[in-house]
């Protein structure tokens, strides 16, 4: 098999069969991961250059997790304008959560200073409104 995670299941459950893996996708994966370790060795080790860098995108990959999950569903927006919003909406979310807000408190803060009058947006959003 190419490692699907079905013919794993069936290996596991099935114990009268043998799962033999395709040496042809273990070749192509591998020369993947070299191509990918010779383009980009020096952005891979460049974690070394500061400390405050990490040595993974674990963290941005975490909080798009659920706008990847979401694009799926994209395509019954019915509308650009609808894809929009929901991307400045997901925004706001991911941005709150990487601030330890609340997207709930932080949006009533947001409608309440609007209903105000005002329009510095720049000092409305999550990281400035909370400070």
């Amino acid at each position: 098999s190419d490692g699907y995670n079905v013919y794993t299941y069936l290996d596991d459950e099935l114990v009268d069969i043998d799962h033999l893996c395709c040496m042809a996708h273990a070749r192509a994966k591998f020369k993947y991961v070299l191509n990918y370790l010779h383009t980009f060795w020096a952005q891979i080790l460049a974690y070394r250059n500061d400390g405050e860098y990490s040595i993974d995108n674990m963290a941005a990959e975490r909080a798009i997790r659920p706008i990847t999950v979401q694009r799926k569903n994209s395509m019954f927006f019915g509308s650009v304008k609808g894809v929009k919003n929901s991307a400045v909406f997901n925004t706001f979310i991911e941005t709150c959560k990487q601030l330890g807000v609340s997207f709930r408190d932080y949006f009533c803060r947001l409608i309440q200073e609007l209903k105000k009058g005002r329009k510095d947006y720049e000092n409305l959003l999550p990281m400035t409104i909370y400070k």
